[in-house]
């Protein structure tokens, strides 16, 4: 039988290996485009692309810049390549009403980066419990599916009023030391981001984990209106038996992964990418946590 952890890693690396395949395949359908369609393509100034600094991952969003979208995706995307027919399709629509919705949520995250990271880390810690009661459900041979109402809104609790303010100071702080580090010291890209991440997957972890136990034990105390009495010394517990298996899985799951993301997908889909890994990553911590 599989255990729930190796269950949320394969998952999580399905994803990522998914998603830098797509896009090696793109990257491959670029080359066999003619130059005069490559320079018949509008070069678009791109508003959606942010400071890394501001996305929500459990991962420092220190890596370099990519390059901005190949011109093949905008011969594709662009609306002078269309028939009026494919414009009114279903899929079209469909595409259209994804785009703005992804344009508001980026236009969000510049303009409000701390609210906007709060609501989506209570959104992503929701989603995540959700799939783990789901999967804890059908690893244990249960069988019906009854969702635990309180443990579902101590986690949303728990991303909002400590994860998301948590990861906007810590990488923004990061992101800040980075700057520093090529501006006095004339450090490279490559060293900046080394020691970028030595800090993350060492101090950041090691301070964010145990934290996130007591937030969460509290959050779940005052939802399910019991005593607070006992709750610090059940997330004491809870992090001496725990936290050895969650730091290896986080090692194993993000360093990896943060390599892959920043090297190989564009950057105009990297937060969608690490949400949906995110959520992935989520449900993994729920079970270790409740």
């Amino acid at each position: 039988m599989l255990s729930r952890q190796n269950v949320y890693v394969s998952i999580a690396w399905l994803i990522v290996i998914k998603c830098a395949n797509s896009y090696c395949l793109s990257r491959c359908m670029t080359s066999c485009v003619p130059a005069s369609a490559a320079r018949s393509s509008p070069r678009r100034k791109e508003k959606l692309f942010l400071d890394d600094s501001k996305l929500l991952v459990f991962v420092p969003s220190t890596f370099p810049a990519t390059p901005a979208a190949p011109a093949f995706h905008h011969a594709l995307s662009s609306d002078d390549h269309e028939s009026p027919l494919s414009r009114n399709s279903p899929i079209s629509v469909l595409k259209g009403l994804s785009s703005n919705a992804y344009a508001s949520y980026m236009n969000w995250l510049e303009e409000k980066p701390l609210s906007a990271n709060s609501i989506t880390a209570g959104a992503i810690s929701a989603l995540g419990d959700i799939l783990a009661q789901w999967i804890e459900a059908r690893v244990s041979g249960s069988a019906g599916y009854k969702l635990n109402f309180i443990r579902l809104a101590a986690f949303a609790i728990s991303g909002m009023i400590f994860v998301g303010p948590y990861l906007h100071a810590f990488y923004s702080g990061l992101w800040a030391l980075g700057g520093q580090l090529e501006q006095r010291y004339n450090a490279s890209k490559g060293l900046k981001i080394l020691l970028q991440v030595i800090i993350d997957q060492t101090v950041g972890v090691i301070v964010f984990f145990p934290l996130y136990y007591y937030v969460y034990e509290y959050a779940e105390a005052m939802v399910a209106l019991r005593n607070l009495g006992p709750v610090a010394a059940r997330a004491t517990s809870k992090i001496q038996s725990e936290i050895i298996s969650v730091l290896m899985t986080n090692w194993a799951v993000w360093i990896p992964a943060q390599i892959i993301t920043f090297s190989l997908i564009p950057e105009h889909l990297r937060v969608i990418v690490v949400n949906v890994v995110s959520v992935f990553w989520n449900a993994y911590l729920c079970t270790r946590v409740a």
